[in-house]
């Protein structure tokens, strides 16, 4: 999913009423260079999970600024994949930061949960 950055850009905040997706890879590098040559907007790319009580995992402010660079070759390389093969060397891996999970209240029912239950385990 995508939102506009908010705050610190290698913080976890965004503007939560801009969010949009879920996209495939191609439709958010689509989505983020967009925001950012039509908008000024840096994103925010939130990698989505089933589970309710998982840390957050957003795309890093390096990796952004690359795909906000670089968004139309990105998405033409992945529309031309295997037409071309040739071996690449990539440089770096995409950067993944985590959020401390401290604003889910779906964790801290599930901390407090497994707080009662190893008490119980405790006086058994």
């Amino acid at each position: 999913m995508v939102g506009v950055s908010n705050g610190e850009r290698q913080g976890v905040t965004f503007v939560c009423s801009t969010i949009r997706g879920p996209y495939t890879f191609e439709e958010m590098c689509e989505s983020v260079g967009n925001m950012w040559c039509k908008e000024q907007h840096h994103a925010k790319a939130i990698v989505c999970q089933k589970d309710p009580s998982a840390k957050p995992l957003y795309l890093g402010q390096n990796t952004i600024d690359y795909i906000e660079a670089h968004f139309q070759d990105i998405i033409t390389e992945s529309l031309l994949d295997g037409v071309f093969d040739e071996v690449k060397d990539y440089t770096c891996r995409a950067e993944v930061v985590e959020g401390d999970n401290s604003d889910n209240p779906m964790a801290a029912e599930n901390q407090k949960k497994e707080e009662v239950k190893a008490e119980e385990d405790d006086d058994l």
